[in-house]
């Protein structure tokens, strides 16, 4: 009788087991854990993915910005001192989503060794989580030339929430050094 019990209460186990569907809630448990890891781990990437959409748009405008700037310079002998004077180059636009535009311009003429003129471009972002982008336009007489070359570079910051600065562009070189917590895009 122990042998057709056994065989019995086996039959009996291996019935209620596949008459049993669905999951315990253990099981899901641990998938609402997984899937809760997993949107921790891609939501910061996510978001960083949208911030640099969002910088790139500052990226572009300022290296375009500074670039008819130095378009200005070549047709005029003298930076744009406002945004008027670049919108005819490119249809350059002031009302950027995410970032506040602005305009700097020295026009020092004095000729010689000593001609300097500079040109900044900003773009300070509307929001905290944004990086800030500086380009600058500068002229510099370069070994006995009769006029002036004209050079740009474009900054970001290193971190977010950096304020903008001043640069100077180097009469004497093609080249400036980045400003401090700003590295050099070189466009």
């Amino acid at each position: 009788m122990k042998s057709e019990f056994k065989a019995k209460l086996i039959q009996h186990l291996l019935n209620r087991k596949n008459s049993e569907k669905g999951f315990t809630l253990i099981e899901l448990l641990v998938v609402v854990i997984i899937v809760g890891i997993l949107a921790a781990i891609a939501l910061p990437t996510f978001l960083g993915q949208v911030n640099k959409a969002r910088q790139a748009e500052a990226r572009n405008y300022v290296a375009t910005a500074i670039k008819s700037q130095q378009v200005v310079y070549l047709e005029t002998n003298a930076f744009a001192t406002d945004f008027n004077g670049l919108q005819g180059e490119v249809g350059l636009q002031t009302d950027l989503r995410y970032y506040t535009p602005s305009l700097a311009t020295t026009n020092a003429a004095t000729g010689g060794t000593n001609f300097s003129a500079t040109a900044n471009v900003y773009a300070a972002p509307k929001r905290p989580t944004l990086k800030t982008y500086i380009g600058v336009a500068w002229t510099a007489q370069i070994g006995g030339a009769t006029i002036p070359e004209v050079y740009t570079q474009v900054f970001e910051s290193i971190k977010v929430g950096t304020a903008t600065v001043a640069v100077v562009g180097n009469p004497a070189a093609p080249t400036v050094a980045a400003p401090t917590n700003y590295t050099n895009l070189g466009k």
